[in-house]
């Protein structure tokens, strides 16, 4: 351990958490489109999507772990949490 302090370890895990939930919402709102246009046909315009959506979310955790550990595993945690919220509301959409 590097020996932080505590409110720098505090503000790494929010970063994270914030950061990791706003990319996991943008990637799971994009994966419904992305199964919209491969179900359409158009695979093409849904590979460039799926390549984009998944290097968008990657470049999110890579900049959190150059924060560090804290901030990536939070960042996970947000991208989880936010899965986690695009399944409930799928699931509640197809009662």
């Amino acid at each position: 351990m590097t020996g932080l302090p505590l409110f720098t370890v505090l503000w790494h895990i929010g970063c994270g958490l914030l950061a990791g939930a706003l990319a996991g919402a943008v990637h799971f709102r994009l994966l419904e489109l992305n199964v919209r246009l491969f179900l359409s046909g158009r695979a093409g315009v849904a590979l460039l999507l799926q390549l984009t959506r998944l290097a968008a979310t990657v470049a999110v955790l890579v900049v959190l772990a150059r924060l560090g550990a804290w901030a990536v595993v939070a960042g996970g945690v947000g991208v989880v949490l936010a899965r986690q919220r695009a399944l409930h509301q799928s699931w509640s959409k197809s009662r």
